[in-house]
């Protein structure tokens, strides 16, 4: 998939975990490599959903 090159994603990372900061919770590093890797079309909706639930079944 190809995206806009000047989309800052780690800013707009930074945005969402304040956000979500607020709310009391926290991404992990795994977390946000994860979804880094759908933004970037490296994975798929269905890997990035399998491997987010395989990612929560672990814990």
């Amino acid at each position: 998939m190809d995206r806009n090159k000047d989309f800052d994603f780690n800013r707009a990372m930074g945005s969402v975990k304040a956000n979500f900061a607020v709310e009391g919770l926290e991404f992990t590093d795994k977390e946000v490599e994860l979804i880094h890797r759908r933004f970037t079309g490296e994975i798929t909706e269905e890997e990035f959903k399998k491997m987010v639930m395989e990612m929560h079944e672990e814990k």
